[in-house]
């Protein structure tokens, strides 16, 4: 059976203070570290000796690639026959070096522009790196006003890839009731084609979805809940068969918000609007 897991770290850590974001410049010490090298050791443990194959996406609670035991668990996951797509949201911050050592043709990073925290110029390099290293990448921000004019920059320095250009995505800011003028979306799907997908907030409840199915969301020991945004506990991944989690009710949430949970509401076919990868947001 092929499944998609969402696995969520335990390590809270980043070296980012954006405002919007829970986990900004979250301190860590040794027993919080080692705790988190023993969880990510136990899942690969796990991957490793299913007889089912895996889509994998590392939905950090902040950036974890600038840690070596994160570094050493992509480059094993992906010489893994049963690991298809590897995709993992992080700001580039880090040494790319270790790369060349992973299964490029397996990664996916969802790369994303933090202005204030990083230099567009730093950015722009550390994506050239990703094209060198053939490492398949989008790069994305968050819509608030505020980043505007660095969205417009960084739109302009992604010209100088032509063809190779990777896709600009544009997360909604949605925390506030109509946010954006027409005039305002009308200038983010300039830059992000798909924009006007992610601006809305999706009715969910009762309607078939993936999550819960084949797709599941794990937490760093092993709780299995269908959907990040879903509270209720399906099992443990360490102790129950996937096939016996299935959540064979639809939806319980009146709304779904995020690309990871409404990109897997069969009836939206988001697959068509991102063909290339759904998992790595790949039109």
């Amino acid at each position: 059976m092929k499944y998609t897991l969402y696995y969520r770290n335990y390590l809270k850590s980043c070296n980012y203070s954006c405002w919007y974001c829970p986990f900004a410049k979250a301190e860590v010490n040794e027993k919080m570290l080692n705790r988190d090298k023993n969880y990510i050791r136990q899942f690969i443990d796990y991957i490793s000796a299913s007889p089912d194959t895996f889509d994998l996406f590392f939905a950090p609670r902040g950036e974890i690639l600038g840690y070596e035991h994160y570094q050493a668990a992509i480059i094993e996951l992906s010489a893994l026959e049963n690991v298809g797509q590897i995709v993992i949201q992080t700001n580039l911050s880090c040494n790319l070096d270790w790369l060349a050592r992973v299964r490029a043709d397996k990664l996916i990073l969802w790369t994303t522009y933090h202005p204030g925290q990083a230099e567009a110029d730093f950015f722009i390099r550390q994506v050239k790196t990703l094209a060198t290293l053939g490492v398949r990448n989008t790069v994305g921000m968050v819509g608030v006003k505020e980043n505007f004019a660095a969205i417009a920059e960084m739109d302009a320095a992604l010209q100088q890839f032509g063809v190779a250009k990777p896709y600009f995505w544009l997360n909604a800011y949605k925390d506030k009731g109509s946010y954006y003028s027409p005039d305002e979306i009308e200038l983010l799907t300039r830059y992000d084609p798909l924009f006007p997908i992610n601006l809305k907030n999706y009715k969910s409840k009762a309607l078939a979805c993936r999550t819960g199915d084949t797709v599941f969301f794990v937490e760093w020991d092993g709780t299995v809940h269908r959907c990040w945004q879903e509270i209720k506990k399906l099992g443990n991944l360490y102790q129950n068969n996937l096939s016996e989690l299935a959540a064979t009710a639809p939806c319980r949430k009146n709304v779904c918000s995020c690309y990871i949970g409404y990109s897997n509401i069969c009836s939206l076919e988001l697959e068509k609007s991102y063909p290339a990868s759904l998992l790595g947001r790949l039109p």
